[in-house]
């Protein structure tokens, strides 16, 4: 969104343009460009193999978990390096495993998870089941414009049946 600056982090407040006044400073809008983060994952790699007690910034933390969410080998092997140097990485694989060791919290994700296949196969099959109407009404249009049924058969795909 914007290529041509060095910052990959927004935070956006609600102001008028016109007035200048902000509607609120408790609500607060962060744009992260993933992109621009990812790309230093590869560079934050080399400084830890040359600096081995390198101290984390918050922007190398943000590359980290770029890579660790996008389950990018180098995210993810970085991240386990680091996990027991940094402070940060540590309390949260800490919570990680407190939240996968209770059987509720793998029960709930498995029914989230079962939820979202489900919605994805009902628009699909919505999509195929539209797809198929559409066609359908086009054959009768064209056979009630006295269109020839072979021609019709084999422009929409169905049986002369």
């Amino acid at each position: 969104m914007f290529k041509d600056e060095e910052l990959s982090v927004w935070d956006f407040i609600l102001m008028n343009p016109k007035t200048g006044k902000v509607l609120t400073r408790d609500e607060l809008f962060i744009y992260v460009e993933m992109e621009k983060v990812y790309g230093r994952l590869k560079k934050l790699r080399d400084k830890l193999k040359a600096t081995p007690d390198y101290e984390l910034t918050e922007d190398d933390r943000l590359a980290l978990w770029n890579g660790y969410i996008r389950n990018d080998e180098t995210g993810v092997e970085l991240v386990n390096q680091v996990a027991q140097k940094d402070r940060v990485f540590q309390e949260v694989q800490e919570t990680e495993v407190r939240y996968w060791s209770n059987p509720e919290n793998r029960y709930i994700q498995l029914m989230e998870q079962i939820a979202e296949m489900d919605h994805r196969a009902f628009i699909e099959d919505a999509k195929k089941q539209g797809r198929e109407e559409g066609i359908e009404r086009m054959a009768r249009a064209m056979l009630e414009n006295g269109m020839d049924m072979e021609l019709i058969s084999r422009i929409t795909g169905l049986s002369l049946k």
